[in-house]
């Protein structure tokens, strides 16, 4: 998944400085805060692309330095779910092998 933030404009270049950590809806850490793989887009925006741990609601992004800005994005976990509505085996089947052969 990629994530992103959008900083002012002037804070620029500061890839190795933004960090961010992923915490669960809890408040506590689910994974710890890194700088890897953040990627500057331009005018004080910065994204990752990362699979965030299950447990993880949200990422919560730092400009980091002194006195750092903060920013959150709330994550939705779904599910990929393919349900099976009707299967047709074209009477192939039997009662010992309700599938029929492999055609």
């Amino acid at each position: 998944m990629f994530f992103s933030v959008a900083y002012p404009s002037s804070m620029t270049g500061l890839v190795g400085t933004v960090g961010y950590t992923q915490v669960k809806a809890d408040g506590t850490t689910a994974a710890a805060r890194t700088t890897t793989g953040i990627v500057e887009l331009g005018n004080g925006a910065y994204g990752v692309t990362v699979t965030p741990d299950a447990a993880t609601a949200i990422i919560k992004w730092d400009s980091g330095g002194g006195t750092p800005m903060y920013a959150v994005e709330d994550i939705v976990h779904r599910a990929n779910i393919l349900r099976v509505v009707d299967i047709d085996v074209g009477g192939a089947g039997t009662e010992s092998n309700p599938w029929g052969p492999i055609l």
